[in-house]
C-alpha cells in the first residue's frame, strides 16, 4: 500500500474510546510503525529511513524485530516509541562509528525516546561506540534559538524503558543542559561506564548498571544540580579496576541530590 503521509495516517485509525492509555501509548497508536513504512528487520541499515520518517511524521513506532542501524539519529521534537524492550532491538551494524542511538547535534529539544533495547554489538566493533547519547552541550543562547516552540533554553526530553547492552563504549551518555527525565533504564555488559553523566539539572530514577568495564555511574565535573533516586550498580570495574570500578564515581560533580 501507499506510504505517503496521508495514507499512513489514515491507516492508523483511532484508539478505542474505552482504552486507558498513558501519553506514550497514545502517541504510539497515532504514529506509523516501521513495517508500515517498509522498514523491516531485513533492511541493511535502517537508520537513514527512520530519521527521514521521524522528520516526516513527527514520530514512529518500531514493532517487533531486530532493526540494524549504523548510527540512529533522533531529531528535535520527535518521538521514537518502541513496542517494548523485549520485542524491539536496535542493533548496531558491524564496524560502525559513533553512538548506536543519539539525539541530533548538541541542542536537540523535546524528544520522547522509549520502549526498546539497544544492542551495541561490541564483538563486531573497533570503535568505542556508546549506546545512547543525549548531547545538549551547546550554550543556553543556542538552545533558545533552536527551540522554536516554547522559547526556553532547557531541552526537556523524556527517556525511559530502555535496555542498553553490549556496547564497546559507555551505555548511556548525557552532556550539557537538562531538565530531562530519565527513568527505568538498564545498562549491561558495556566496556565503558554504565552511565556517563556529564550534564546538569536532570532527573534520574530507577537506573540499573551491571557487568560494566569501568564505573557503574560516572558523575563527571559537569554533573550538577541533578536529582537521582533508586539507582543500582553491580559487577563494575570488569576491565579497568585500578582507575575505575566504583559503583558510583563522583568525579568533581557537585550540588546533586542522590
Amino acid at each position: 500500500g501507499s506510504t505517503t503521509p496521508a495514507a499512513v495516517v489514515s491507516a492508523l485509525g483511532a484508539a478505542s474510546a474505552t482504552e486507558r492509555l498513558d501519553s506514550e501509548q497514545y502517541l504510539s497508536k497515532h504514529f506509523p510503525t516501521l513495517h508500515q513504512l517498509g522498514i523491516t528487520p531485513d533492511t541493511a541499515d535502517a537508520a537513514p529511513a527512520i530519521y527521514a520518517a521521524l522528520n516526516t511524521y513527527g514520530g514512529v513506532t518500531p514493532n517487533a524485530g531486530t532493526f540494524n542501524v549504523s548510527n540512529l539519529v533522533i531529531p528535535a521534537r520527535t518521538s521514537f516509541i518502541g513496542a517494548g524492550r523485549g520485542r524491539v532491538i536496535i542493533k548496531q551494524i558491524e564496524g560502525a562509528t559513533g553512538a548506536v542511538v543519539a539525539t541530533e547535534g548538541d541542542r536537540t529539544t523535546n524528544c520522547t525516546i522509549s520502549g526498546f533495547t539497544i544492542d551495541g554489538n561490541k564483538a563486531n566493533q573497533t570503535s568505542a561506540n556508546d549506546g545512547l547519547v543525549i548531547d545538549n552541550s551547546a550554550s543556553g543562547a543556542q538552545h533558545l534559538a533552536a527551540d522554536g516552540v516554547f522559547g526556553k533554553q532547557d531541552p526537556r526530553s523524556s527517556v525511559r524503558d530502555i535496555n542498553i547492552f553490549n556496547c564497546k563504549g559507555s551505555g548511556m551518555v548525557q552532556r550539557g543542559k537538562g531538565a530531562h527525565a530519565f527513568s527505568r533504564i538498564w545498562a549491561m555488559s558495556c566496556e565503558g561506564h554504565g552511565f556517563e553523566l556529564l550534564g546538569f539539572d536532570n532527573t534520574y530514577d530507577l537506573l540499573d548498571s551491571g557487568e560494566i568495564g569501568k564505573s557503574g555511574f560516572y558523575l563527571g565535573p559537569g554533573f550538577a544540580n541533578n536529582r537521582m533516586s533508586n539507582i543500582k550498580a553491580w559487577y563494575t570495574g570488569m576491565s579497568d579496576f585500578s582507575t575505575y570500578g566504583q559503583g558510583i564515581f563522583a568525579d568533581g560533580s557537585f550540588r546533586n541530590n542522590i
